[in-house]
């Protein structure tokens, strides 16, 4: 409750209570505050003061406390990372709200319109994506209003472009500097690769890769980025067709390794859908069955990487797994289905907002 004429700002899932009533809570720990929240709750009107947290070691006072309250942080974000448990089709939509300096994003679930999560975005187009979970940035949002940091009850992660915008990575909340080169552990949802297409002649071909769902791995994190260990296993499948004196050749220490089955089943692979060419309208047409109404450059499919065989028995050929297109002018549909998650659907879908200098 609120003092008479006070104003209160917007209060976030991870906050700490620094008073309760004006009484301090510094050095408590978690039940003595719980105890006091009740005390004054019973008593009538109260007031609690909440503060942002810098650092999880400061706010619970031991080593351990962080560890477990890191945890706890975990498993709440990662609910976004984590795909649907069933194979339907989850049907959304993202709005797009402009803004003077930055592009805001929000995605819902059009079952009961419920918020999922949103993004900014540079209104140029360029720079990384934030993503969050605040329903209340809108046309003033600035990537200000997110604190990036893995502590923050707002950042749930990021998606960088590399300088030709043919590459997207996106990290989650646990990486607050993507382009730091010190990383030893990597945090990675996805990984997006454009194909080179200056010409706009044909429709643009995106690559999907992202780690299968493993909430353990997730938490430990990966020794190697999704882009290297997807080189690496396409070079792999091209040296399993040489022969042996083509593999004697070709090998450099020990740079030639059997193909591994482990490796390709951990990362998946999908591809947009090929469209096909209407003679009667001069242009190039996918069946979205409905679900896009307007002709956009940034509608797309996804499905099982045709080159995948492990994919297509698993998933089945030609399904489509993720669904992107224009309804409105700031309005577009987004479905997606198992494995891919809320938080992987969105963001491939936002890779076609941002500025490509390599790909119309």
């Amino acid at each position: 409750a609120l003092a008479a004429g006070e104003v209160s700002a917007m209060v976030h899932r991870g906050d700490i209570v620094v008073s309760v009533n004006d009484e301090s809570c510094d050095g408590l720990n978690q039940e003595r505050v719980q105890q006091l929240l009740e005390e004054a709750a019973a008593a009538g009107p109260f007031r609690v003061r909440f503060r942002q947290p810098v650092r999880l070691e400061d706010a619970f006072g031991s080593d351990k406390a962080a560890f477990e309250a890191r945890s706890i942080i975990y498993r709440q974000k990662s609910e976004s990372y984590e795909p649907p448990g069933h194979m339907d089709m989850v049907y959304g939509y993202v709005v797009r709200f402009r803004g003077f300096q930055y592009t805001a994003f929000q995605f819902f679930r059009e079952a009961d319109n419920s918020f999922i999560l949103g993004a900014v975005l540079p209104k140029h187009g360029k720079g990384r994506i934030l993503f969050h979970n605040d329903a209340s940035i809108k046309y003033d949002g600035h990537e200000t209003a997110i604190p990036l940091h893995s502590e923050s009850a707002r950042f749930l992660g990021s998606m960088v472009p590399n300088f030709l915008g043919t590459t997207f990575t996106m990290h989650d909340y646990r990486v607050d500097n993507p382009t730091s080169t010190r990383k030893r552990v990597h945090h990675e949802l996805g990984c997006a690769i454009y194909q080179t297409n200056m010409l706009g002649r044909v429709p643009n071909t995106l690559t999907a890769v992202l780690p299968r769902w493993d909430p353990e791995q997730g938490l430990r994190g990966q020794p190697q980025s999704l882009s290297e260990r997807f080189q690496r296993g396409n070079k792999k499948r091209l040296s399993a067709n040489l022969n042996v004196i083509q593999r004697l050749n070709a090998q450099r220490g020990d740079e030639y390794v059997a193909v591994e089955l482990d490796e390709q089943e951990d990362l998946l692979t999908f591809e947009t859908k090929k469209p096909s060419w209407n003679e009667e309208l001069q242009a190039w047409t996918l069946n979205f069955n409905g679900r896009v109404k307007l002709a956009s450059k940034k509608n797309f499919m996804l499905v099982p990487n045709s080159k995948n065989e492990a994919m297509d028995e698993e998933f089945g050929a030609d399904t489509v797994c993720l669904r992107f297109g224009k309804v409105q002018k700031d309005r577009f549909s987004l479905d997606f289905r198992h494995p891919i998650s809320p938080f992987q659907a969105f963001a491939l879908a936002l890779t076609t907002f941002s500025n490509k200098l390599v790909v119309t």
